[in-house]
């Protein structure tokens, strides 16, 4: 696990392991100057000790969704989830459009016999059919609107670390946890 050390001017830190469920998975941190990257997961680096931290994660180079902010007060795992909601999106569309067709259809095929008189033709639609095309494009277009404006959230979880799970991976300086069971302690889990 690759380790990234904080700049110089850093606040008194605590030592974190980043990793993600997805793939690729980036974490960042917001600061004064906007969004911070810190490392492609799995890592390690330091992180700001008791101070509110704004810790956002990103699917490969996509845009970064942001937690709420968290308090470190020891070292921590933080396992993030970058949950993608395209597929909800995509229906929504989908739906949206497709209510809309149906109930044009609807009320086309329920339309009645075409008249005509001296001012001209005219068709008319039966009351039965008119309703059900409404509440088939009004029902199908407020679902569609509904679905395709579900945005994709970030889920967190931080499990505290005791220095005793910390240790040192070669040479090379990057810390990496050493049980295989989880670690006891008081855990955190956040989700939007």
């Amino acid at each position: 696990m690759p380790r990234v050390e904080p700049p110089a001017d850093a606040p008194n830190t605590v030592d974190v392991e980043l990793t993600s469920t997805n793939r690729d998975g980036h974490f960042h941190v917001w600061t004064d100057t906007g969004l911070l990257p810190i490392c492609w997961a799995p890592c390690a680096t330091s992180l700001p000790k008791g101070i509110p931290l704004h810790l956002a994660l990103s699917e490969g180079s996509g845009s970064a969704k942001t937690a709420a902010p968290i308090v470190l007060q020891g070292p921590s795992r933080i396992q993030g989830t970058y949950v993608s909601r395209l597929g909800l999106r995509t229906a929504g569309i989908l739906t949206f459009f497709g209510s809309i067709i149906a109930g044009v259809a609807i009320g086309f095929i329920g339309s009645g016999k075409e008249t005509c008189d001296a001012s001209g033709c005219s068709r008319t639609v039966s009351t039965g059919a008119g309703i059900a095309a409404f509440s088939v494009a009004f029902a199908g277009g407020i679902t569609g609107i509904v679905l395709a404006f579900q945005p994709d959230k970030f889920d967190i979880r931080i499990a505290p670390l005791s220095t005793a799970d910390l240790t040192p991976h070669g040479d090379r300086g990057p810390w990496r946890g050493t049980r295989e069971t989880a670690p006891s302690g008081l855990g955190l889990r956040l989700r939007f």
